[in-house]
């Protein structure tokens, strides 16, 4: 299934019913491209911004999926702090976390926010 948003309306997904992911195309502001992927065989949420030089994912809480603006908060202050020399990072085992982010974030690292 693919849906997308009317222009100027927010983003649009595209759900892969056999993989159980949902991957939502984002304008994270200022030009920056991401994609965001829920996949909900494994419990994990990923996001990539096209711009930058990584990946993150986080866990998803199953009795209140964390909403698409939620997330792009979320990863974005992930992001901008992993740039803080200070900031400790956490990089994530590619073999836990399934094909769909592994995809999504092929040749980066991936950390966990």
């Amino acid at each position: 299934m693919t849906a997308k948003a009317l222009e100027g309306e927010g983003p649009w997904l595209a759900k892969a019913w056999e993989e159980e992911a949902v991957t939502f195309h984002l304008d994270a502001g200022a030009n920056n491209p991401a994609t965001a992927v829920y996949d909900y065989s494994k419990l994990l949420i990923g996001y990539r911004s096209w711009l930058g030089q990584a990946c993150y994912v986080t866990r998803m809480d199953k009795d209140n999926i964390q909403g698409v603006d939620a997330i792009t908060k979320a990863f974005q202050y992930h992001q901008g702090a992993g740039q803080d020399e200070g900031f400790p990072m956490t990089q994530a085992d590619r073999s836990t976390l399934g094909t769909t982010i592994n995809i999504l974030c092929s040749h980066l690292p991936i950390y966990w926010a």
